[in-house]
């Protein structure tokens, strides 16, 4: 009882804040590719469209590139490039992003844990340039040979955010991966993303639907 109490409270530490009326939503549209080199190197592509205004315009759309490797039984690493069209006040900015992961994964029955690292740099034209640190804590059950839930919470800390506190964003989520076969798998999710450190704090309630194909 005290384990479960105190995941939940990893996973869940805004579920006693008060509500804010300050909410959208969004749809976050994806198809993934992936190809394994070998048994520990993969190379993966991402194309995905997001809304936002009540899923009435579109605020970005991004294609992302990666490499992940498998480092020994319990520690993965990732390296991504992206480049993303954002939809700001007048135009729409093209924006380079770089990323890399470390990944911690353990494994126990049909529950799996998993605490991701992401350094992230993005690359903003006319702007100061950002850095992240991304902190992500994930469990996923798999229900039976073609059902996988999972939860997850995330935290945002914007390194060279000079202006305010680092800590900014918090994004917790909650999906269900379902197997077709061997090489092709759908997913759904919601998403409840929320800023931090504000007058009027945004929150962003996001339905993402994604598939991803294996390419061998």
């Amino acid at each position: 009882m005290y384990r479960l109490s105190f995941l939940l409270i990893l996973l869940f530490p805004g579920l006693a804040s008060s509500q804010i009326n300050n909410e959208d939503f969004g749809n976050w549209l994806r198809t993934d590719f992936s190809y394994g080199v070998n048994k520990k190197v993969s190379l993966n592509g991402r194309f995905e469209l997001r809304t936002i205004n009540n899923s009435t315009e579109i605020r970005q759309l991004f294609s992302e590139f990666s490499a992940k490797v498998k480092l020994n039984s319990f520690f993965r690493t990732a390296f991504a490039y992206r480049a993303k069209s954002v939809n700001e006040e007048y135009s729409n900015i093209f924006q380079n992003r770089f990323h890399t992961d470390l990944t911690f994964r353990h494994k126990i029955g049909e529950l799996t844990f998993l605490l991701r690292n992401r350094a992230q740099y993005n690359l903003i034209p006319n702007e100061v340039n950002q850095f992240f640190e991304r902190i992500r804590i994930k469990t996923a059950y798999k229900i039976n040979k073609k059902i996988k839930a999972f939860l997850f919470n995330e935290f945002f800390f914007h390194i060279n955010n000079l202006a305010g506190p680092k800590y900014d964003k918090n994004r917790l989520g909650l999906g269900i991966e379902y197997k077709l076969n061997r090489s092709l798998f759908l997913d759904i999710k919601y998403l409840r993303n929320k800023e931090l450190n504000s007058y009027n704090p945004l929150i962003m309630n996001v339905i993402g639907l994604g598939i991803t194909h294996k390419l061998n």
